[in-house]
């Protein structure tokens, strides 16, 4: 009889560890399943970040040629103490201004220098006459 019952408790201790062992089992390949979606998203934003900072660099180096389109004529310049003055086109501007996408960085003796707003280059021009 006590032989019986110990065998009755083996088999139970043994169907017992099976079953813990397969759910662990379970667990385990749902929770390689979740981690590799996961990664797999991760990826995919990473390829994602990728594609705009490309975007952004190609434009930044279309608006970057921009600097070499910049035709302005400078016409005069007036020296200030409340800040000089450029004549460009038939209008004023002083220092910081801006003018089809440029910025005035500068207002000196005889020339301008103009930042593209977008690419950030600079370009000088030059009192003509």
């Amino acid at each position: 009889m006590l032989n019986r019952f110990v065998n009755l408790l083996r088999k139970d201790l043994y169907i017992r560890a099976r079953a813990v062992l397969l759910l662990a089992f379970i667990a385990i390949i749902l929770l390689l399943m979740f981690l590799g979606g996961r990664q797999k998203k991760q990826l995919r934003e990473v390829n994602e970040i990728k594609e705009l900072i490309a975007k952004m660099h190609a434009s930044k180096q279309a608006l970057g040629s921009r600097i070499g389109k910049a035709n302005f004529v400078l016409n005069g310049i007036i020296l200030g103490r409340g800040g000089n003055l450029a004549l460009i086109e038939g209008n004023f501007y002083r220092k910081g201004d801006l003018i089809d996408g440029f910025i005035f960085n500068e207002i000196g003796p005889g020339y301008v220098i103009l930042q593209d707003k977008y690419a950030g280059e600079s370009r000088t021009i030059f009192l003509e006459g």
